[in-house]
Order: C-alpha cells, then structure tokens, then sequence
C-alpha cells in the first residue's frame, strides 16, 4: 500500500514535471505572414530605429530546439535522483531507482571494507591464497590511510596497523630483517606490533579491528581502546616525572643545607686551605686548556679518514659528525656543533667527509647522515644516527644537542 502510494506521487510529480517542460519549452509562432511581408516589416523595424518589440521573433525553430536540450539535459538527472529518494528499494523484483545508488560501507565506528592498491575490495580467501604467516602488506583502510594486515596461518590478526609515522607523518615501511617498523626519514622504529620503541616519535602507531564480512570482504573498524590506553599511560609518565621532581628537589634540598651547615663551622685555617686548593685548581685548569687548544679543542674541523685514528688518541672525549655537504641536515648539526666546540673545548669536535671515507664509514657502520660518531679515550662509544635521539628531530635547537652530548657523557654540563 505504502509502496503504491509512493509510485503514485512520484507518477503524478513526473507528469507536473513534463508539462511544464513542454508548456515553457514549445512556444507557438503568431501567423506566419508572406516571405515579402516579412522582409518589408523587417526593413520598417530597423529603419525605425526605435527598438520596440513588433511581435517578430527571428529563427523560432532554433528556439524551440534549444528549449528542449535543455529541458532533457536537466531532468534526466533529477528525475532520477528524485525517483531515488520516492522509490528508494526496487519494486516487484525488479531494478529500481535505488539501484543508482553505490552501498557503501559502515561509518561512524563500523567497519569500512579495506581496498587494494585500485581500491578494489579484499577478499579473505584471496588474501590467504597470496600470503604466508606473518607477511604484511598494505591495503587502503580507515578514511583512506595506509594500513597493513598481518597473516597467520589461517587468516588475519585481529587488528591492522596503521602505516602513518606518528612523528612527522611519514609512511613507515616494513623491516623484516629487523623484526620492526623503521622510518627511513627520521629513524623513528616500532615492534612488531607497533609499538613505539625508539624516537623521535612520541606514541605508538595506530591500530584497527579487522573483522571479515557477509560477502567475504576484509573490513576495519576503529579502535577506541587505544586512545583510552594512551591517555591512561600519558598520565602515569605525568605522575611518574612529578615524584621524581619532587624527590630530587628535596635531595638538593638537604645537599645545600648540608654544604650551608658545614662553611658554617669553617675555622680561619680551613679558609685558608680551600684558596690554596682554588688556586692550585685554577693553574691546572688553564695549564689544561692551553694544552688541549694546541691541538685542535675549542675549534670545529674537517679531517682526513687517515687522521681520525690519531686524532682520537691524542683527545679523551672526541665527538666527530659524518656529513655530505650536499645534504641540508648536516648543514643543521654544523651549525650547532660550531657553537658548541667553543664552550666545550674539553671536548675535541671533528667532521668527516663520509664520501671520501668509505673504509672509515663502513668500519664504523654509518648507514645515515648525519652521524655522530662519540669516542672516550681511543674508542667509540656510542653513534648518534640522524636526529633520530631528539624529541624535535630535525629542529632540535643547539641545547638539545648539548644536552644530548652530555647525556652519553662526552662533554661535561653546567649545573
């Protein structure tokens, strides 16, 4: 009945709709007079000069032509989406209006057909034939992020991961070698499951529930929990930090009344021998400094391969940057090792030219630029790839720098 009164409506709208097209789209000629005639009224009109209209209308059949391509351009279109909206399901069977219409998937937290690289569904059959236990791959998922499903040897995890670098948005490629997802750009790296484990990234990658549908199509839908989770670790790192804090301002809290108690109770002799040990300090500390000056401290310079072994040998603490000076990153650190070469010079500062010092590079294992290369007393310590250690990556400022130095103990920072 219902279905019936909606065929109707929509009947009688089309038949309102036609007749208003043919009563505006054909417009009736006066009589037609003889070709003089007309010639004669026509020579008057515009001898006359004075524009008014005399019921003349030239090229009418053109007119009513043009009416009518544009009356049917028109309501083509709406009819048909019209017709969807009156009669939305087929009728008796068969096709209807509605089938016009694509059926796209869940949205608003239910779950969204994954596509491929065409964007053409996945069936879980297909992706079981094509792929081994814990193979990964990348299917178009959420809002049309790069996600990747993960094999077993039945199917597919329960969840997907999403590809998107959480530090500057980056696609973070599969590692299988290394068990992990590692960012080409920055260095950032997460486990197999995800999860952040060396920055500059700050969480974990995104995931998905993956779940298979009626048609046999794989499917993702959001996963709420996580955000809850991070929020709920957020706030236990926040808690964490401020008892720390805490602790440690009470411990230099009781150092300095400690120190206060005992100049307190200094005698003159006591006094007298802490200038003498002052004085004693400052002569070896200049003594120091002019030594370490003489060969190279408190300067920033470019060395051969061949000298890097000797140089490391002749400073205690040596921190040496792997550049190229075509890339603009090293350009960067350059830029911060400069100023910091001058407040350390305790610390020796040297550039390598990693293009023409492939023994030197390979022996070391640099793999990216920049590198900083750290060395305590003739042997390297620790290398710093990329700006992949700092929370700001590649705008880390030069106290970052710093205090990442001082962090893997190669320079000495002010308290």
């Amino acid at each position: 009945m219902v279905r019936d009164s909606r065929a109707a409506a929509f009947a009688a709208l089309a038949l309102v709709a036609g007749v208003w097209a043919a009563s505006t789209a054909f417009v009736a000629p006066g009589p037609r007079a003889s070709p003089l005639a007309g010639r004669v009224q026509s020579a008057v009109v515009l001898q006359s000069g004075s524009g008014e209209y005399t019921g003349f209308v030239p090229d009418m059949q053109r007119r009513v032509l043009m009416n009518l391509i544009v009356v049917a351009v028109c309501a083509v279109p709406a009819l048909v989406v019209l017709g969807g909206q009156v009669c939305p399901t087929p009728l008796n069977g068969k096709r209807g209006p509605a089938d016009f219409f694509p059926k796209l998937g869940g949205g608003g937290g239910g779950a969204s057909p994954v596509g491929d690289i065409n964007g053409a569904a996945v069936p879980l059959k297909k992706w079981v034939a094509g792929h081994k236990d814990n193979d990964r791959e990348l299917v178009q998922g959420l809002k049309g992020d790069a996600y990747y499903l993960i094999s077993t040897p039945d199917g597919i995890k329960d969840f997907a991961i999403n590809a998107t670098c959480t530090h500057l948005g980056c696609v973070v490629p599969w590692v299988r070698s290394a068990n992990k997802f590692c960012c080409p750009c920055h260095g950032s790296q997460y486990d197999e499951n995800g999860k952040v484990v060396r920055g500059p990234a700050p969480l974990s990658l995104a995931l998905a529930h993956t779940s298979v549908l009626e048609d046999g199509n794989i499917a993702v839908s959001p996963w709420p929990e996580q955000k809850a989770m991070e929020e709920g670790q957020q706030k236990n790192v926040a808690d964490a930090l401020a008892e720390v804090v805490v602790a440690a301002a009470a411990e230099r809290e009781a150092d300095l009344d400690a120190e206060i108690a005992r100049l307190d109770n200094l005698k003159e002799d006591d006094l007298e021998e802490l200038r003498r040990k002052r004085l004693e300090q400052m002569k070896k500390s200049h003594f120091d400094r002019r030594s370490k000056l003489a060969v190279g401290h408190g300067e920033y310079t470019l060395i051969d391969e061949k000298d890097f072994f000797t140089v490391a040998k002749q400073s205690e603490y040596i921190v040496c940057h792997f550049w190229r000076p075509s890339t603009w990153r090293c350009e960067v650190m350059d830029k911060h090792l400069r100023q910091l070469c001058q407040k350390h010079w305790g610390t020796r500062f040297v550039k390598v030219d990693a293009e023409k010092s492939q023994f030197l590079s390979e022996r070391l294992h640099i793999w990216c630029l920049p590198s900083l290369v750290l060395c305590k007393q003739g042997k390297t310590d620790h290398t710093i790839v990329g700006f992949s250690e700092f929370q700001r990556g590649d705008e880390a400022t030069t106290e970052d720098v710093e205090q990442l130095l001082g962090k893997w103990g190669v320079i000495a920072l002010e308290d």
